[in-house]
């Protein structure tokens, strides 16, 4: 084990994965609205709707990986990207899925709606585990003189 994981507390890295998941569950919230917001402007029927917001459901189980399964902070990263992906095929999966299933259900505003919401999610979990991964960085960096530091900002 290396020097620097071995610093990181047990509560750190709590702390980390309840800040994502509580920044996720408000994206999640955002990509339903987003999902039936897209869906519906581009003509889609309830059925379709309602079925874009099933599979944003069914994708967002996904975000709770990294959430509440155990990760150093080495692996923190790998994991939220494992998600991300995950969550992206489990959505259009559910999507190829009621396609194929339900014939009627209108497809441009179905694959859209829930593509552009997963799009959502998944700057978000990215932008969110960078700023996490930079502020784990930041407080496992060995001190350094304040001169290091205002060349660091200079640059």
């Amino acid at each position: 084990m290396n020097h620097a994981a071995s610093k990181i507390s047990p509560d750190q890295t709590r702390a980390a994965r309840a800040k994502l998941g509580s920044v996720m569950l408000l994206a999640t919230l955002g990509a339903f609205g987003a999902a039936f917001g897209i869906a519906a402007l581009l003509g889609g029927d309830s059925k379709t709707i309602g079925v874009a917001l099933l599979a944003i459901a069914i994708g967002s189980l996904a975000t709770l990986g990294p959430v509440v399964m155990k990760f150093g902070r080495e692996s923190f990263g790998v994991a939220v990207m494992f998600a991300g992906a995950a969550r992206m095929m489990l959505a259009l999966g559910v999507c190829y899925f009621a396609r194929e299933t339900m014939p009627e259900l209108m497809t441009r505003p179905l694959f859209l709606g829930v593509g552009s919401a997963a799009l959502l999610l998944m700057v978000v979990e990215v932008w969110t585990s960078i700023r996490i991964l930079s502020a784990m960085e930041r407080e496992h960096r060995p001190a350094t003189s304040g001169a290091d530091d205002s060349q660091r900002k200079a640059a």
